[in-house]
């Protein structure tokens, strides 16, 4: 089973196993990113509201 994790930003992490795929703090702003650059979550971990942890546009587009 192989898992990937990749930094989005400086707080904004994806973890993909293979069957699963895995959101922490996902954030568009300031990185470049766009709504159709993120896979459908398996799970969304939002850490606290501050606009650099959570991007609500993400979670409710």
């Amino acid at each position: 089973m192989g898992v990937t994790i990749k930094l989005l930003a400086h707080a904004s992490v994806q973890i993909r196993t293979d069957t699963k795929n895995i959101y922490i703090d996902p954030t568009m702003k300031r990185t470049g990113l766009e709504l159709n650059d993120f896979d459908p979550p398996d799970l969304i971990l939002v850490t606290h509201g501050h606009g650099d942890h959570f991007d609500g546009n993400l979670i409710f587009p």
